[in-house]
Parts: structure tokens; C-alpha cells; sequence
């Protein structure tokens, strides 16, 4: 199964976030492994510490209250960007975070589990959710508004900002649609597949698709009376459609994603998928399944990744390589100005050689492999220049001294305890007595 994002490209000196490196490309970890609440609190039988472990002060705290007490389900923003909605279980809940704030603004808990949401205005003055019991949600500002039940079990909603039409995915051939401003249900879209998994809405020309479970997609326009339909047989009738996504820069093309993995951008104009060349300056595609997240080659505005998984926590990842850090996180700003580029360790290739394993073995340098003189690159190594003379007397005497400290820990010795005053000299005089015996 996989899903379809649309990607998109503000920590303080002295905090150090969790980093790793696939593929060249550097990973922070924000919020990922920290410890619940409950967790912090432990249990009253037993003695709380008072020092506090120094990791759980080394992380850069994206917002408050970022997380659910079994998993979160869903995570979206607002349009205007300064909301963010999560859902998740259990019990049913919705939180929304204002941005500016870096914290949670309220939460509200529902009747049952959230299948899916979708924001109706610029900010979260209007919601609707897609429940478990077949019921549509509608919230404002104060609440509750009413509700509304459809037929069948509800999978996946899309909102129309044309025609104020809310379409219903549902485990049918119809796609529902509920007219917001009239308040009622309008006649559905029937369609050709047995069921219905996702459905998705252009903002560029409007279409309006759906992905069924026999592995085909059809295109609705909804501006004319006698909708249009295109019809596209994706995948092999065993392998369902689960994801859809129009891009939102380009007229024509949409990613759909199946059942078994793979995904195909296609251009409508043609039946045929259209495959993207990789290294070229299109958008970005982030596709996840159930155990990994892949980003395709692409633009986006900012580098901060927040995932809905089966977790309590919301794990949020910083990737340089995508963007700079979002203008509502002010310490994720300073934390990359100061430490993203003073961490990364660097190499300088001034007074070096490149040398092959055989030149190494002319020289009698295969000894110096694994040291800072000698670096492996690729089918070779980088020799230091020995433009000091005395670099390669160091390195034999250092090697002299670690064989005599090896020597030296076999024997029975009584340790010295050494004096504040002069160290290093009461330490120098005790090794050399030890050497003389």
C-alpha cells in the first residue's frame, strides 16, 4: 500500500539532534524516540531521580504537546499556514497547533475513530471528518455543528472550493456528493470499479478522480452537467489503487500509487504512465507504504517532514537537502545557522596525493591506512603530503608508546594517585619509572 505527499522546502546552539546519512543525504531527527508524558512520570512506588538524563534536554522541541496517546492518523495544514490539525486514537481526538505559537491551541475529542479530514477554509473555522460510523462530521469555531450519514463506509473525502461539493470515497461504486451550501446530498458520480479507495481534486483545471479497487481511475469534470469521464486501467485487476495526487504546478499530471508498491506519474493527455527522468529540476514526490518513506527527485519550500504512524509521538525530520527550516520555528532556524554547518565534518585536499594500492605498496605505506595521513576514496587513497618531517617520526613514536602500554598492562601495578599540583609532570616522572624497571 502506498500513500502520496505533496512536499513542500525556524533550534539553539549547544542542542544536538539525532542525525543520519542515507545515500549522501543528511537526516535530523526532531521528535522521533522522545519519551510520552507517562513515560517521564514513572511509577509512584518508585524514587524519581532528581538529575534528569542530559539526552532528554539534547532535542529541539518543535511543538508542544505533539503527540497522541495510541497513534495518529492523519496530519494536515491549514491553507494559510499558520494552523496545524493531527488526528488519532485513542480515545478519537483532533489537536490543532498554532504555529506562531509553537503550541497547541485546543483539541477535541469525537464518537469514533477518524478515517479522514478535510480543512474547508483558510484557517480551522471549518472542518469536516470522515468517521468510522459512516458519519460526517462538520465543525466551526465553537464546535459541533451537525452531521451527516452516508450509505456505505466512508474511505477517503475531497472538497470542491467551485462548487462548495464535499465527494465521499466510499466502499461503493457511487461517489457521494454533499453540496455545503445547499445542505444536502446531491445525485452521485457512478463509476465502473466495484468499490472506491481514495479520491482527489485538481485546483488547477478541476477534474476530480477516483481510484477504485480494480486498479483503474476515472476523472470526473465536474463543470459541465454531463460529466466527462476518463478512464485509466492502471494496474493488473488484483492491485488496488490507495493513493491519488494531482500536481498542484504542472496542468496534467498525477501520481497514483497501488497496493503493491509501486507508483506511476502519469500525463492525462496520454494513457500511457510518463516516467520522470531522474536529476531534473521537476517538484519533488514523497510516497510512503508501511515501513518506509521515499522522496523522488524534486522542489519544495522547506525541509521539515512530520509522519503519521502508528506510534504516540508525531516524529518530525529535518532534511537539509529538501529546504531550509520553516519560518514558524525560529530555534529550528538558528539551530541550522549555527550547528548544521559546524557539525559536518570536513576533509581539506590541499597537500594531498591520490594513490592506488599498488603505490602504497612501492612506498611501504600500507601501514598508514586508517590513519589521518591515509584516507580511502573510492578505488584509492588520499596520502597527506609530509610536508612536516617530523609527521612520520611522531607517528613511529606514537606507535612505540602504544606498544609499551600494551606490554604494561599485563603487569601488576599499583595506580598512582596524582597530585593537583603539577600533573602532567607527576604523570611523566611515574611513566618513566615504570619504564626503567
Amino acid at each position: 500500500m502506498v500513500n502520496i505527499l505533496k512536499g513542500q522546502r525556524g533550534g539553539v546552539k549547544g542542542e544536538h539532534l539525532k542525525h543520519a546519512s542515507i545515500n549522501g543525504v543528511d537526516i535530523y531527527t526532531i521528535t522521533s524516540q522522545q519519551r510520552s508524558i507517562p513515560s517521564w512520570i514513572g511509577d509512584k512506588n518508585q524514587k524519581v531521580p532528581r538529575r534528569v538524563k542530559q539526552k532528554d534536554h539534547d532535542k529541539v522541541s518543535l511543538l508542544q504537546d505533539l503527540w497522541f496517546e495510541t497513534a495518529t492518523t492523519k496530519i494536515k495544514a491549514t491553507p494559510d499556514g499558520d494552523y496545524l490539525m493531527a488526528s488519532g486514537i485513542y480515545p478519537p481526538q483532533v489537536k490543532v497547533y498554532e504555529l506562531s505559537q509553537l503550541s497547541m491551541k485546543f483539541e477535541r475529542h469525537l464518537d469514533s475513530e477518524i478515517i479522514d479530514f478535510q480543512i474547508l477554509s483558510d484557517d480551522y473555522s471549518k472542518i469536516a471528518f470522515l468517521c468510522t460510523d459512516r458519519t460526517v462530521y462538520f465543525h466551526a469555531k465553537y464546535g459541533k455543528h451537525c452531521t451527516m450519514r452516508i450509505p456505505r463506509m466512508g474511505r477517503d473525502i475531497a472538497y470542491d472550493y467551485w462548487s462548495c461539493d464535499l465527494f465521499c470515497a466510499a466502499s461503493s461504486p457511487d461517489l457521494y456528493r454533499i453540496n455545503l451550501e445547499q445542505g444536502r446530498f446531491l445525485s452521485s458520480l457512478t463509476t465502473q470499479s466495484p468499490a472506491l479507495n481514495v479520491v482527489s481534486r485538481s485546483k488547477v483545471h478541476g477534474l476530480v478522480a477516483c481510484g477504485g479497487e480494480d486498479g483503474s481511475v476515472e476523472c470526473f469534470d465536474m463543470r459541465m452537467r454531463s460529466s466527462v469521464v476518463v478512464e485509466l486501467m492502471l494496474f493488473h485487476l488484483l492491485v488496488e489503487v490507495t493513493a491519488l495526487e494531482f500536481d498542484g504546478d504542472a496542468d496534467f499530471q498525477m501520481a497514483v500509487g497501488s497496493s503493491g508498491g509501486k507508483v506511476l506519474i502519469y500525463d492525462l493527455r496520454s494513457s500511457q504512465p510518463w516516467h520522470q527522468v531522474l536529476g531534473s529540476e521537476q517538484p519533488k514526490l514523497i510516497t510512503t507504504d508501511s515501513h518506509i518513506v521515499k522522496i523522488w527527485d524534486s522542489k519544495t519550500d522547506t525541509g521539515l517532514i512530520l509522519l503519521a504512524l502508528d506510534s504516540s509521538q508525531i516524529p518530525a525530520y529535518f532534511l537539509p537537502v529538501l529546504g531550509p527550516a520553516p519560518k514558524w520555528s525560529p530555534r529550528l532556524q538558528q539551530w541550522e545557522e549555527l550547528e548544521l554547518e559546524g557539525n559536518k565534518e570536513s576533509f581539506i585536499y590541499d597537500k594531498t596525493k591520490f594513490l592506488t594500492k599498488e603505490d602504497l605498496d612501492k612506498l611501504n605505506l600500507t601501514n598508514l591506512i586508517g590513519t589521518d595521513l591515509v584516507r580511502a576514496s573510492l578505488h584509492g587513497y588520499f596520502a597527506k603530503a609530509l610536508a612536516d618531517p617530523s609527521s612520520y617520526d611522531k607517528y613511529i613514536e606514537q606507535r612505540k608508546q602504544d606498544k609499551l602500554d600494551k606490554e604494561l598492562a599485563n603487569r601488576i601495578t599499583t595506580k598512582r594517585k596524582l597530585p593537583k599540583v603539577n600533573r602532567n609532570l607527576a604523570k611523566q616522572i611515574a611513566e618513566n619509572e615504570e619504564a626503567e624497571k
